[in-house]
């Protein structure tokens, strides 16, 4: 199916989830999809495995967190949410709602210093081990907003999102987990991992792989 400008496919016979949506109609946004210029040597689900490692949140990119995201977060059965209320080191306050859907698939809504956007990034695998990754950024125009300063907005919270991300990559190169590692800081992590090892397979071979 197609959706923000981008064709999505699902490698089984039925999908088990839909494309998520963002709060406000496709049709009333402005929308920017592109890939990211490099490939990411793990599989996507070490990539998704980000966002519920709550920790480094504040270890790692220094939010100042205002929210208790531990009793925040939320499970269903082929998706998670993450809700975040924090301040960045650079002064911007973030209030989104983080979702992984599947086991490569981040989605979020929510406001920059009470300004709404959203930004969703699928993750491919072009070989095994690799992962391309996809993004859709969107905002939605302020009343007697040109389309210019729409744009503007847009490319501020585009680099906002990368400046974050620019954070994460040098360790995904060398990220493993070893079992048994794991504290009580890590609980949503743990959860989010069994979640990962009982997700159903959709491939039509299914039956067939270990």
């Amino acid at each position: 199916m197609e959706r923000y400008g981008v064709v999505f496919a699902f490698n089984g016979r039925e999908p088990r989830f839909s494309i998520p949506d963002f709060d406000h109609p496709e049709a009333s946004l402005m929308l920017r999809s592109g890939t990211f210029p490099d490939r990411f040597s793990v599989d996507p689900w070490v990539i998704c495995a980000n966002t519920p490692d709550l920790l480094h949140i504040t270890e790692l990119h220094q939010f100042d967190v205002r929210n208790d995201p531990y009793e925040d977060a939320t499970w269903q059965d082929y998706s998670a949410t993450f809700p975040i209320h924090a301040k960045t080191p650079a002064g911007p306050v973030l209030d989104i709602r983080p979702e992984i859907h599947g086991t490569n698939l981040f989605h979020q809504n929510g406001t920059v210093d009470g300004r709404w956007f959203g930004w969703s990034t699928w993750m491919g695998i072009p070989t095994p081990g690799q992962t391309t990754v996809f993004y859709t950024i969107c905002a939605r125009p302020e009343p007697d907003e040109t389309r210019e300063q729409t744009a503007e907005f847009l490319d501020y919270v585009l680099k906002l999102e990368m400046s974050i991300a620019s954070e994460d990559v040098p360790i995904f190169a060398s990220m493993r987990y070893t079992p048994g590692n794991l504290t009580r800081g890590d609980r949503v992590l743990a959860r989010f991992f069994e979640y990962l090892r009982t997700f159903p397979r959709s491939h039509p071979s299914a039956d067939f792989l270990k």
